[in-house]
This record gives structure tokens, sequence and C-alpha cells, in this order.
């Protein structure tokens, strides 16, 4: 039985985000509120960006829960260490602590964390809802259309796919190995052992599946020049051309503005 297509983020929905904006759009979106996180100043920005502009996208494309839960399991664990690390472990300057229980916390630690927290959860979350509600097959094609190169279209989608791809063949290997009585299961020196068992299959796997897929690029002619036909096309609004050129230019001015601060 063959392994069946590996979907990273896609949560098939019937919502407007999924069905009526087309991927191109939806990508100048979310990279135009990843730039405004990085771009305008102050701790606060971030934070606003991510509760006034990426949750409602979440919540149109119906796939907030999902967001929450890829949140919980991805960024509590770096958001917890990122302010461990920048309010314990950083040598506080002194009279600048904060004092909580007899604590010494470094006060400007904390807001530094903040700042790069924030950002990387906006950072995060846009690329989860972006992918979350839209095939990345789709996403590539329609990028390629308006004007990305076809090879880095095929280097995003590979590295969009991998993570879900091995972990299918990892776990039908590990099946398979228990079931020729590999045990997997124990302390730390009975775990270790059954590495080996486990990663060379799965290097040689990985090894096969790279040389297949560069056979059929090859006889799809992926190096072949000149135009491209589409076999899918994507309907935009009218409005959408519009909604793309009012980001480049809200982009452009906050570049603008925030290297006129740097300036003065």
């Amino acid at each position: 039985m063959g392994e069946s297509s590996p979907q990273p983020l896609y949560r098939p929905r019937r919502s407007r985000l999924h069905d009526r904006v087309a991927p191109f759009t939806k990508f100048t979106v979310a990279a135009t509120f990843i730039a405004l996180a990085f771009l305008l100043p102050g701790p606060v920005a971030p934070l606003v960006i991510f509760l006034g502009l990426v949750v409602p996208m979440a919540a149109l494309g119906k796939v907030f829960n999902d967001l929450c839960l890829f949140l919980l399991k991805g960024m509590a664990p770096f958001l917890f260490f990122l302010f461990v690390i920048y309010g314990f472990l950083i040598p506080v300057p002194q009279g600048k602590e904060i004092l909580v229980l007899s604590i010494a916390i470094n006060g400007e630690g904390l807001l530094t964390a903040w700042g790069i927290g924030t950002r990387v959860l906006v950072m995060m979350s846009v690329l989860a809802t972006l992918l979350m509600t839209t095939q990345p097959s789709r996403l590539m094609d329609d990028l390629a259309h308006n004007g990305l190169h076809p090879y880095l279209c095929y280097m995003i989608l590979a590295a969009l796919t991998l993570i879900p791809r091995l972990r299918q063949r990892a776990a039908s290997i590990l099946d398979a190995q228990r079931s020729r009585g590999l045990e997997t299961q124990g302390n730390l020196w009975v775990r270790i052992r059954a590495l080996f068992p486990l990663l060379i299959p799965l290097l040689y796997a990985t090894l096969a599946d790279a040389e297949m897929r560069a056979a059929a690029l090859d006889v799809r002619a992926f190096n072949a020049t000149g135009a491209r036909s589409r076999f899918t096309f994507q309907k935009e609004g009218r409005a959408e051309p519009l909604v793309r050129w009012i980001c480049v230019a809200v982009v452009v001015f906050a570049a603008g503005g925030r290297l006129w601060l740097l300036l003065i």
C-alpha cells in the first residue's frame, strides 16, 4: 500500500480564506504582518499585530483552535526558556534589578525577551495560519505563476513536506521493526540500541526517495526553458491586486519610518 501524500499543516475547511483568497495574496499579507512585527518599534506593536490581525485571520480561516494547539506545542517551551534565560540567567545590571521574593530579576532582560518572543510569535503564527489554509502545492504554483523561480518553489515545497514525510516513514519503519521483535520500550540503553535499526533504514529510504524525486523531475522536464502551462488556475477577487499593492506600500512606509527614526 502506498503512502499518502503528507500535508504539513494544511487543514481542509470551508472558509473564505480557504476558497476565496488566492494563495499569492495570502502570502503577501502574511509577509506584510511579519515585516511590520519587526519594523514597528516598541514592545507592544507585535502583540497588537498578533491579537488584532493574526487572530482574526485564523478565525476567518476556521483554524483558530488548530493554531492555538500548534502554538502551545511549538512556542510555549521556546517562550518559557527565552524568559528564563533573559530574566534569570543573564547578569542583572546594578540598580536595575527587580526583586520578587528576594530573587533578583533582570527587568531589561525581560523586556528584551518580550520583544523577541512576541515577534517570533507573530512570525510563527502567521506562517502556520498561511499553511493551515493553503495547500503547499497550490501556494507554490501560484508563487511560480507570479514570478518566483521554479527551483525556489520546489525547494520551499520540499522543505514544507520534509518533516511530515520523515515522520510518516519513521513510523512505518518503527512498526516494521517492532513486528520483527525489536525492543523500543524500556530504559535508556534499550532506546539507544533501538536507534540504529531505525536510523539506517530511514537513511536509505530517504536517499532512495530523493533519487526517485530527481528522476521524476527529469521525466517531467523540470529543467526545460520557456513558458510553463498551468493545470490549475486560482481565481482571485478584483480587490486582491489592490490589497497586495497596499501591503507593499505599508511595508515601504514602515521601513522608511524606521530608518528615519534611526537617523534622527
